[in-house]
């Protein structure tokens, strides 16, 4: 979903609740006659439905995305997280109560209070934090200028530390595009993560796509494998292992191929490491030895 479509609903999700929370001390703080309790109520009613839908939506996409994550994640991003699941054991008690557990009616405003004080953090951190971000997030392309700066090793740090968090590697490093294909895709990118990706970055990145695309079109094969292996072994091993203890190893293809797949039995996931990416991997650090 599109940052701006994100940010919009997350703002929506929090009149919401702010809305239904003046609803709550309008009912308990000052008396209403009937009629006036009953539209009340039902509007209070409606906006329930609303916000929890809106937050159950904005969950599971969360979850989607954050799954997708082959790299660390940062410290906003954790604390985001954190509180997202926070609201849920709150919500569900919230409407326990309602529904179940009438007994404990009174203290439904200070829970729906805890609840918007949350929410409330939770949509600074994503929609406030994009919309006060994103008008600095500007065009770039690489000019004559910028051949001094360029290096394809910075390059492929930061494909391995920004475009790793939503991408698939093999989906990357397989992609043909022009130079102007790949800066408008890499733009694209830099807006959905603002600010997080830098001019100066989204420059190198371009570079070193752009690059390791030539070498794959000159059918350097074995040098485009290696680009792919590296990164692997960035992205992989290094969860469990330092970078240098796995480069100092020193073992055939054939023990390599039955570390790797003990690597990824241990992981417990058997989509840690796909085939294409395993044989990649294998054959780079088979040549390491």
């Amino acid at each position: 979903m599109q940052p701006d479509v994100n940010s919009l609903l997350a703002l929506v999700y929090l009149i919401s609740g702010a809305i239904a929370v003046a609803i709550m001390l309008e009912l308990k703080g000052k008396p209403k006659d009937r009629i006036n309790v009953r539209a009340f109520v039902l509007t209070h009613r409606l906006l329930g439905y609303l916000f929890a839908a809106i937050f159950i939506f904005m969950l599971v996409n969360m979850v989607k995305k954050v799954g997708a994550y082959q790299d660390e994640v940062s410290t906003k991003t954790v604390i985001h997280i954190a509180l997202a699941i926070s609201i849920v054991p709150l919500l569900s008690l919230k409407i326990a109560i309602v529904r179940k557990y009438r007994a404990f009616t009174s203290h439904l405003l200070i829970l729906g209070a805890g609840i918007f004080t949350f929410s409330a953090v939770l949509v600074m951190l994503t929609a406030g934090y994009y919309y006060l971000h994103r008008s600095d997030v500007r065009y770039t392309s690489i000019t004559a200028v910028d051949e001094s700066i360029l290096d394809d090793d910075i390059g492929r740090h930061f494909v391995f530390k920004r475009c790793g968090k939503c991408h698939a590697y093999e989906r990357i490093f397989r992609s043909f595009k022009s130079e102007k294909g790949w800066s408008q895709t890499v733009n694209r990118m830099a807006q959905i993560d603002a600010p997080n990706i830098r001019p100066f970055e989204i420059k190198q990145i371009i570079n070193f796509l752009v690059n390791q695309q030539e070498r794959r079109k000159n059918d350097q094969a074995d040098q485009v494998a290696e680009e792919i292996g590296k990164t692997l072994l960035k992205q992989k091993c290094t969860l469990c292992h330092d970078l240098e203890r796995v480069t100092r190893a020193s073992k055939t293809e054939t023990e390599w191929s039955a570390t790797v797949e003990r690597m990824i039995t241990n992981m417990g996931d058997p989509e840690f490491l796909n085939p294409i990416d395993k044989k990649a991997l294998v054959k780079y650090l088979s040549k390491t030895e």
